[in-house]
């Protein structure tokens, strides 16, 4: 898959200023949801708060919104729960870099307030495994985790929606493997020669490392790397640059500063013409990653949580209220247009079989009447003649 060309580019890259803007504009748009629950809701809040009042109760408090820095603390949260469970399930990395990037482009479309992440976090999973063939069934996965599965596949179409069914997600773990492979076969070309490792673009000690300093370095790394997945890194950033600055961080760990490197990295990608502007450009956007990293390593506090978790289902049980409200109502009103147009066609068959001159059926009573009496050969309601015993008493 050629990065230039995918639709990952295309579709889910953006600035930190469109990101800003796209998720104030979901959070207000619960903000207005949540405003015409309480505007529905009123005149028969109304009613229960005089009964309230001369009871001495206290009317119910409108659940208080999530603001928006709670939505994204929330969203950190469950993707750090996405990857424990992961870890527990052994899946493949590449799997968990997926399941990862839905959960952050779903939330892209839609709020916290109006789509639980708890709820769609196996979904985004389960999509996940579907799509990097490693297929597990929503009835496995529900019985792996304690989660019925028919919640998994409730929110499948809600999750595809979000994702505007653009499943294809290019992963920095890939990449990250990709830079150890280039690095083992630039070492085993230099040999033992500091300076053939230098003009291969490698930095002192990076040729001598052996494979358990090498799984050191691919340790910390990918530890790096999951820590930027919790951050707006994949949002801002090519997945290659993710694994650039997760790589430094690894060699880091060693002691070793990646700059021939860096170079070496410019070079192929800028062209021999500009890689120093390039190489600038790669400097500044691993500075910016060094700051998301850390703070996507930053752990999320239990207490704050459960308070956030809290208003969060304060706050979509007064939508889920308003939903149910107008599900009654467009049932109510399915039913009476049902009536009206069973009455319509009644009405329309009478006068139809009027003008043709049919008759309207007798009753069942009368029917069987009827039919005795044809049954004695006599009509309903007849005089029937004497017998012949009768005939010769009279005489």
């Amino acid at each position: 898959m050629n990065w230039l060309e995918s639709t990952q580019l295309r579709n889910w890259q953006f600035t930190a200023d469109q990101l800003r803007r796209m998720r104030e504009n979901n959070h207000q748009r619960s903000l207005d949801a949540l405003q015409q629950a309480r505007a529905r809701s009123s005149s028969a809040a109304s009613l229960e708060t005089m009964d309230s009042q001369a009871s001495g109760a206290s009317a119910a408090p409108a659940p208080e919104p999530l603001a928006l820095e709670e939505e994204l603390a929330l969203l950190k949260y469950y993707g750090s729960r996405l990857q424990h469970v992961s870890r527990e399930l052994r899946l493949p990395r590449r799997v968990l870099g997926t399941a990862l990037a839905y959960l952050q482009r779903a939330y892209l479309a839609f709020s916290c307030m109006e789509q639980d992440p708890q709820q769609l976090l196996l979904t985004c999973l389960y999509l996940a495994c579907k799509i990097e063939e490693h297929y597990i069934s929503a009835a496995e996965l529900g019985r792996l985790t304690g989660v019925p599965a028919d919640l998994i596949l409730r929110t499948e179409l809600v999750a595809l929606q979000g994702l505007k069914f653009d499943l294809i997600v290019h992963s920095p773990y890939k990449a990250l493997e990709g830079f150890f492979e280039d690095i083992k076969e630039a070492a085993a070309e230099a040999g033992s020669s500091e300076a053939a490792a230098a003009a291969a673009g490698l930095d002192p000690g990076m040729a001598a490392l052996d494979e358990l300093q090498l799984g050191k370095a691919r340790a910390v790394a990918y530890s790096a790397t999951d820590a930027l997945l919790l951050s707006d890194a994949p949002l801002l950033h090519a997945p290659g640059r993710l694994a650039l600055a997760a790589l430094r961080s690894g060699f880091n760990k060693l002691g070793i500063k990646l700059q021939k490197y860096l170079e070496r990295v410019a070079r192929r990608s800028s062209g021999s013409a500009d890689w120093q502007a390039g190489l600038a450009q790669l400097q500044a956007a691993l500075s910016e990653l060094d700051r998301l990293g850390a703070e996507g390593a930053r752990s999320v506090e239990q207490e704050e949580m459960a308070a956030i978790d809290r208003k969060l289902k304060a706050c979509r049980a007064a939508l889920g209220g308003v939903g149910k409200e107008a599900a009654a109502a467009k049932a109510k009103a399915k039913a009476e247009k049902a009536a009206r147009k069973a009455a319509k066609a009644a009405e329309q068959r009478s006068a139809a079989e009027a003008s043709l001159g049919i008759l309207p059926a007798a009753p069942a009573a009368g029917a069987a009447e009827a039919a005795a009496a044809a049954a004695d050969g006599a009509a309903p309601g007849a005089q029937q003649p004497p017998t012949k015993r009768q005939r010769q008493g009279e005489v």
